[in-house]
């Protein structure tokens, strides 16, 4: 896959174009209403010559492919204040060969959902609308899926979500794109205007970028819980999403309601690191935990409560009052195995995003890009750690073979996300 799916640029010349082109629809349209004619499956035919000619790279497995070159080439960091898709269309326009990441999360997977009547309103949007048949490239299934019909958007595990790599998964009902790594080219043919208002670019201002889908794993058991990914994850070998978070949930009230703890269970910190075990460490390893201090009565939100709440009361007792407060009489065993749960699942955290990372760079080098765009992914609502993330990130450009540029989109230069990721890059 090195030179069949590169951009053609006399595509904007044909016929076919032609007539993409023309059913556009015009400047002034608003975002949602642009959002409703990308996501009308008769709309999405105008589209489905570029689809035809559209070539998907799955980045998912491609850790294990061997690199191309042994050469390795540190990328030039920038922060560039536009959102991502005015971003790359700038940049795209000055003849770069741009990847844009799209962080899907629990409201934008991979497209538009409907919500009733109306298409959801996502953070994203000023980012992929302008490339509408971002939504609509199914194989000869176009169109986007309807969410619920309580209007809320809300993630049900039990819900279908289409994905440009469906085979990839063991059951055809639990689909989630952004877990494919997914890059593919895609036109920009509109601008955003002030967030509000759809501006339909020249013909010849209009050009083609890839998009890499990526979700990172959700701490957070609101709206913003992903049970999809977090099943497909694989570390703790629960195969039900919505068991992993219902347990997410029930540790953090089981933590709230301890009275030597309280407030201090709703930190984001702790939801972080409550969600690293429950997501990243083997249940089968939970249970050897609650065999041996547990005296075998095994649940997942117990031994993850006893094992935080160790950590939580350390600040608050000195070492002869935990013992007596735990009950332990193996006190010493116990602490040196409740620290090793946490650091676990923090290391399988970021070897696996670490690895997602290195991917994307891959798949975006597969697609002979100069450039990225990228953001603090997964961070806020998700309540991925930036310090974290920044750190992964940077070990993963440390490893470019041919990405010369890479723009954080929505960020200004001083940062310190950005010379975080630069410090983890120079280093490795």
């Amino acid at each position: 896959m090195n030179s069949e799916h590169l951009i053609e640029k006399s595509y904007i010349e044909t016929p076919d174009f032609d007539s993409i082109y023309k059913n556009l629809p015009e400047t002034g349209t608003t975002t949602r209403a642009f959002a409703a004619f990308t996501a009308d499956q008769e709309s999405q035919k105008i589209f489905y010559p570029h689809f035809n000619r559209i070539s998907l790279i799955n980045c998912r497995r491609l850790s294990k492919e061997k690199s191309f070159t042994k050469e390795k080439y540190l990328p030039i960091l920038t922060a560039i204040e536009d959102y991502s898709g005015p971003a790359a269309l700038k940049l795209a326009q000055t003849g770069k060969k741009v990847v844009v990441l799209i962080f899907a999360d629990a409201t934008n997977v991979g497209g538009i959902y409907i919500t009733n009547s109306n298409p959801a309103w996502t953070q994203e949007e000023q980012t992929i609308l302008m490339a509408p048949e971002i939504y609509g490239y199914l194989g000869e299934n176009f169109g986007v899926k309807r969410i619920n019909n309580d209007n809320d958007s809300i993630y049900k595990a039990n819900q279908k979500r289409y994905s440009l790599n469906i085979d990839d998964y063991e059951n055809p009902n639990f689909i989630n794109p952004s877990y494919g790594y997914i890059l593919t080219n895609l036109l920009i043919t509109h601008n955003v205007s002030h967030c509000k208002s759809m501006v339909k670019l020249p013909k010849d201002k209009i050009v083609e970028v890839s998009y890499a889908f990526f979700s990172m794993p959700s701490f957070n058991t609101g709206i913003n819980k992903d049970p999809i990914g977090a099943s497909l994850i694989g570390y703790s070998e629960e195969k039900d999403g919505e068991l992993i978070y219902s347990n997410i949930s029930n540790i953090i009230s089981t933590l709230y309601e301890d009275k030597n703890i309280g407030q201090r269970a709703l930190s984001e910190s702790v939801s972080r690191t409550v969600g690293k075990i429950t997501i990243f460490y083997p249940v089968n390893k939970l249970k050897e935990f609650a065999n041996q201090y547990l005296k075998g009565e095994f649940s997942v939100v117990k031994t993850i409560s006893i094992i935080l709440k160790a950590k939580l009361l350390q600040d608050k007792y000195k070492e002869k009052k935990l013992k007596k407060e735990l009950k332990f009489k193996n006190f010493l065993d116990f602490e040196k195995d409740r620290i090793r749960v946490i650091v676990d699942s923090h290391l399988n955290y970021v070897d696996w995003v670490y690895e997602k990372f290195s991917n994307l760079i891959k798949g975006a080098e597969m697609a002979e890009a100069d450039t990225l765009v990228l953001g603090k992914i997964g961070c806020g609502a998700f309540l991925n750690d930036e310090n974290e993330i920044a750190e992964i990130m940077g070990r993963a450009l440390a490893n470019c073979k041919r990405i010369k540029y890479v723009y954080f989109a929505g960020m200004v230069e001083t940062d310190p996300f950005i010379e975080n990721v630069r410090k983890a890059m120079t280093k490795n």
